[in-house]
């Protein structure tokens, strides 16, 4: 899952304070867990940058504790009372479209066509990996 772009989702420290393993963050620090890095941990999503849809479905050493811990690490819509309003929606709207697309055309790859792997001159970020979506993704006239 990669983001748009850098982004984190901001909270304040509340009045007691909050220790993380052996950093004490006094109260009223801002602090904010990068998108990013929460969809790229091993630890949670092994081979993080390798397309892999089966990663979400029980068998062949999928866990359901796998998957339900992979469902509580996707940050797309935020969380909490600041989660996105209509997330709901979009997700149906997403399947329906997805479902729609693949019931109507039929999607092959270009034989040595490389649009859309990325490169460290398309797009923002640099690519380190060769496979992983930029935020865009242009060809030079």
């Amino acid at each position: 899952m990669n983001p748009y772009g850098g982004s984190e989702s901001r909270r304040q420290v509340l009045p007691d304070g909050i220790r993380i393993k052996d950093d004490v963050l006094p109260p009223g620090s801002i602090i904010g867990g990068d998108v990013y890095t929460i969809h790229h941990n091993p630890e949670i999503f092994p081979d993080p940058f390798r397309f892999q849809p089966e990663r979400w479905i029980v068998g062949n050493g999928v866990t359901a504790e796998d998957v339900k811990a992979r469902e509580g690490a996707v940050f797309t819509f935020s969380y909490g009372v600041r989660s996105c309003p209509v997330k709901g929606l979009a997700r149906m709207e997403l399947a329906v479209t997805m479902a729609r697309l693949i019931f109507q055309y039929d999607f092959r790859s270009v034989p040595g066509d490389t649009e859309g792997q990325g490169n460290h001159e398309m797009g923002w970020g640099g690519g380190r990996q060769k496979t992983q979506f930029q935020v865009w993704d242009y060809r030079k006239w």
